[in-house]
């Protein structure tokens, strides 16, 4: 998480060092977004009645807080609007943010696959 918070950082520069907990908090909403993603995405959006599964629900409003924190350090167009940010101001773009942190995700699954491997009994 933390190298997420330093893209970050390098992506949008506006950001100041009293951004730091709003910044780790919209991280930790980013990687657990992109694990429930992976489980939805795995079984399915709907439970075997046909109805979405509370997981879903869960999903929608992670990502409706996550986007509160995003208003308020500047990550939409309208927030960098109310903040005067030019184009030429803004150094990154929210999905290399992302996108690093579904790269932090995957090598975090790889890593529990390779222990878990490590850990099973040889015959």
């Amino acid at each position: 998480m933390r190298r997420l918070v330093v893209k970050m950082h390098k992506a949008m520069p506006w950001l100041e060092p009293a951004d730091e907990p709003a910044c780790r908090a919209w991280a930790e909403l980013e990687l657990l977004g992109a694990s429930l993603f992976v489980v939805l995405n795995a079984e399915g959006p709907l439970n075997g009645e046909g109805e979405p599964r509370r997981l879903l629900s869960e999903y929608r409003s992670l990502r409706r807080d996550q986007l509160a924190y995003e208003r308020e350090l500047g990550m939409t167009p309208a927030s960098r609007m109310a903040l005067r940010l030019t184009a030429k101001q803004v150094a990154g773009d929210i999905n290399l943010v992302r996108a690093a942190g579904r790269d932090a995700l995957a090598r975090r699954e790889l890593a529990a696959a390779s222990i878990e491997a490590d850990s099973e009994p040889e015959p």
